[in-house]
């Protein structure tokens, strides 16, 4: 498609050449054919129709895309029939649409595609030019049972006629008989007009019936598998909602643990070095140390075990925790070594740490 421009826009106002130069470059960045670009196109060469003066439309087209009268009509009739149901015919082919929406698609043949196009079904061309012979064979059916009817209803009026003269002419019995039997062939011609009346509504209360068939099975399928998708999603989250939920529970309370214990052997330390600093009495010293390094101790191991038996990463305010008690404890095990002290053993499943 060529960009060079040859069509006289000298003619038009400023707006108007502003408008439609716009246009011309959004139609041919929708010339893709999808779904969507073929409606835009059909509704951008409408409003531009109106727009141009009296017999530019045609140069203006050729002059911009090389488009053809007839392929402007069918994107116009495009975006005409389906611009409301975008949605709906996202899923079907530019020539399906072009297809359905030409001025000799029938209105029942059109919805039956709607309703397969709604359940997500493919229809392709030859499905929708198949739909349209039969409607096509049906309508034919019809209007031959009509002419059918009318020439029964005048060969009906021609015989009761002639009946009529023949009684007029002969005023006996045998011309009664025969007005007679005139009367019963035109009764006989009328019943069968009126059977193929019958036929014909039979047949458009067949192809009506089809019709609502189609758009009733289709939305059932279509609301079926939103309840599906919407009952599977909610299961999901709920599950995962009330995994994390534990999840944050039992954290929560690993961290209030070990928080509280690190607080009693926080408190405990500092006891000890203030009893430390107050008695001069070395009975009294080695005794308190013994009691305290005890209470050390069992702090550690149950910190310990804690620290082990954790199941997930522990939050950040966990760990800076963690590293502090970590850290005391290593600055605790310097100081004792510093003082000449015993070597701490920690005896946990027969193995020293």
């Amino acid at each position: 498609m060529t960009e060079i421009t040859t069509f006289d826009y000298a003619g038009m106002s400023v707006a108007d050449q502003v408008e439609v130069r716009a246009a011309a470059v959004r139609i041919r960045d929708r010339m893709k054919r999808t779904v969507e670009d073929i409606i835009a196109i059909g509704q951008d060469l409408k409003a531009t129709k109106d727009r141009l003066p009296h017999g530019a439309f045609l140069p203006w087209i050729e002059a911009e895309f090389g488009m053809t009268d007839r392929s402007a009509a069918r994107f116009i009739s495009v975006a005409d029939t389906y611009g409301g149901k975008i949605d709906i015919m996202s899923n079907l082919s530019p020539t399906v649409l072009y297809e359905l929406a030409a001025p000799s698609t029938p209105e029942p043949v059109r919805q039956v595609v709607e309703a397969k196009a709604a359940s997500g079904e493919s229809v392709s061309v030859a499905e929708v030019q198949r739909l349209k012979r039969e409607a096509a064979e049906a309508i034919k059916r019809a209007n031959d049972a009509t002419a059918e009817a009318e020439r029964q209803r005048e060969k009906a009026d021609t015989l009761a006629e002639g009946q009529r003269s023949l009684v007029d002419a002969a005023r006996d019995q045998a011309a009664r008989e025969a007005a007679q039997a005139a009367a019963a062939d035109l009764a006989k011609a009328r019943s069968e007009a009126e059977l193929a009346r019958s036929q014909l509504a039979d047949q458009r209360a067949i192809l009506a019936k089809a019709t609502e068939k189609a758009e009733a099975a289709a939305m059932a399928k279509a609301k079926a598998e939103a309840q599906r998708l919407a009952a599977d999603e909610l299961a999901r989250v709920q599950s995962d909602a009330a995994k994390a939920k534990q999840e944050e529970a039992k954290a929560r309370e690993n961290v209030e643990r070990l928080s509280e214990r690190a607080e009693r052997f926080r408190k405990q330390a500092e006891e000890h070095d203030a009893f430390l600093r107050a008695r001069t009495n070395g009975e009294l010293e080695a005794k308190a140390i013994r009691e305290h390094l005890e209470g050390v101790n069992r702090v550690l191991a149950l910190a310990m075990v804690e620290v082990s038996d954790l199941e997930h990463e522990p939050p950040q305010d966990v760990q800076r925790l963690i590293s502090k008690t970590a850290k005391m404890c290593r600055d605790f095990s310097q100081a004792l070594d510093t003082l000449g002290g015993p070597v701490l053993v920690y005896e946990r499943d027969g193995a020293q740490a």
